[in-house]
């Protein structure tokens, strides 16, 4: 799990199990606003059964754990992992494909898609581990000049991952993380641009073959 707990929009986490982004989730993520050795917010490491002001007997409770560590860096967390010998995330595809964008807003209380507009395409080529732009589309919504910088890995044969610094109809940039799985000969996923208490606001991707 990698977070950075903050009561202000540079919050974030993300939660992986073995090589599967399983939880995302991008601004706000305290509402303690106490110093805990210098750094705000005081969040401590500690886990356990927790049953809040309920002073009435219950039935005894058993939770089992093993394993837990915390650091910064992957040295310091490491249990199985060889830290020089991660996993490669070489790129495994060949080809021209189309990089479709999208923004796709999601309402918070229902879970429901409240839009899901086409935004612009890329024409992308992938050649023995690279990736190169033959056209890169003109956007003002999802910026061109920041869709070209971003980051491309292919964490299995059905799992790619995007990453980088994107907007979204707004001067500021967000570092959005989406997860592209296979489905049907195409990748498609979408990663938290940001997020409010009514909606969350996704940038959505399709990874589509042209040959």
């Amino acid at each position: 799990m990698h977070v950075n707990w903050s009561f202000e929009k540079d919050g974030f986490i993300n939660l992986w199990v073995n090589e599967d982004k399983l939880y995302e989730h991008k601004g706000i993520n305290s509402s303690i606003p106490v110093a805990h050795k210098g750094k705000n917010p005081g969040v401590a490491f500690r886990f356990g059964i927790y049953n809040g002001n309920r002073f009435d007997p219950i039935k005894p409770q058993v939770l089992y754990y093993d394993s837990f560590k915390r650091g910064l860096t992957c040295k310091k967390t490491a249990l199985w992992h060889d830290c020089n010998n991660l996993p490669s995330y070489e790129l495994k595809i060949e080809g021209k494909y189309l990089l479709s964008w999208y923004w796709l807003n999601i309402e918070k209380k229902t879970n429901k898609i409240i839009s899901d507009q086409f935004i612009v395409s890329d024409l992308i080529n992938f050649e023995k581990g690279k990736y190169f732009y033959d056209k890169v589309g003109l956007s003002n919504i999802i910026s061109d000049k920041h869709r070209k910088k971003i980051k491309i890995q292919q964490r299995r044969d059905d799992l790619i991952v995007i990453d980088g610094k994107l907007d979204l109809d707004t001067d500021d940039t967000s570092h959005v993380t989406i997860i592209l799985k296979a489905n049907g000969g195409l990748f498609e996923g979408m990663g938290i641009f940001d997020s409010s208490d009514k909606k969350v606001e996704n940038i959505k991707i399709v990874l589509a073959p042209l040959n």
